[in-house]
């Protein structure tokens, strides 16, 4: 599947100098970007805002990265989430991995790497929202249960999940 949109990237950090120097990375891999400065500022744009990927530090202040993406998730909000981190703690790559992260970057980043892990999951992120479109389109009856919607999209959004994996490894 082939998008002509390059969607739409939420950037999350604390450093102001980080959303800086990303945005400039990545302002011609996505459509759009924007930026929040911390974890409650980016769950208001989430609420708010549709978005393809989010690029989200781990260690912030009040909402922390993984709070953020439990809040998500608990919303039932399938965004593809992908964590910078400039501090190797298993114990959190793992509590992130538990919450349906799609990836890991540690600081300092490699452009490259940045570059094409936002691609992988900006086009993951833009199949998602458009299974979210067909399944409310095409079961809107009122026959069909809410909770039935939801297991849907699940196994729909778990199928995609696994196909970026896939193509990564086959290079």
């Amino acid at each position: 599947m082939q998008l002509a949109d390059k969607g739409t990237l939420l950037l999350v950090d604390d450093e102001p100098g980080i959303l800086n120097i990303l945005g400039k990375i990545l302002e011609g891999v996505a459509g759009k970007i924007d930026t929040a400065a911390e974890g409650a500022q980016a769950l208001e744009k989430l609420k708010t805002g549709q978005y393809d990927a989010v690029l989200c530090d781990i260690n912030m202040p009040v909402l922390n990265g993984l709070d953020l993406l439990a809040k998500v998730r608990a919303m039932h909000m399938q965004t593809p989430f992908v964590f910078l981190t400039g501090y190797g703690d298993k114990e959190k790559m793992r509590e992130a991995m538990r919450l349906g992260a799609s990836d890991f970057l540690d600081k300092p980043f490699d452009p490259y790497a940045v570059i094409d892990v936002v691609r992988i999951v900006l086009e993951l992120g833009q199949k998602i929202r458009t299974i979210e479109k067909e399944i409310e389109t095409c079961y809107t009856s009122e026959s069909i249960p809410e909770d039935m919607k939801n297991r849907l999209r699940k196994i729909k959004q778990a199928i995609l999940l696994m196909r970026p994996s896939i193509d990564v490894y086959k290079k």
